[in-house]
């Protein structure tokens, strides 16, 4: 942008609340969903109905990611309100991670390792990992 040149004021909304889908069976099981089109789990449609938005949050408008989990939570929370669909929401994509879990990750990366990645010592690396997933043991 030019030197003493201003962006000019944009309309849009005043207030925002982000909500995440209500749980998926991958969520269950601890897989990586991204761009992969997952519905609600029965407990995650459960879960969604019991949601209630406070005020004044319940009366703003609802933006929803295409993706089937994130559509239906938002169709489901109380109180009820028109859904609009932005593809500028989808989810990241896991690319060839996408549907496995956090295990499955830190395996393969400790077999890329083991596979002659040597500069990496292997302590650390299974420090770094376990920081970033208490799951992993």
């Amino acid at each position: 942008m030019p030197a003493g040149e201003t962006l000019a004021p944009r309309a849009g909304p005043e207030n925002l609340a982000i909500l995440r889908h209500a749980p998926t069976e991958w969520n269950a099981l601890g897989r990586l969903q991204g761009l992969t089109d997952t519905c609600l789990s029965p407990e995650g449609e459960a879960a969604a109905r019991s949601w209630r938005l406070p005020a004044p949050a319940d009366g703003w408008q609802r933006i929803a990611s295409p993706l089937r989990r994130a559509r239906r939570t938002a169709e489901l929370v109380q109180p009820s309100a028109a859904v609009t669909v932005e593809s500028a929401l989808r989810e990241m994509s896991f690319g060839v991670w996408e549907g496995r879990t956090l295990v499955e990750y830190c395996a393969g990366e400790l077999e890329a390792v083991s596979q002659g990645l040597d500069e990496i010592k292997l302590d650390e690396l299974i420090a770094r990992l376990e920081a970033q997933s208490p799951e992993v043991e």
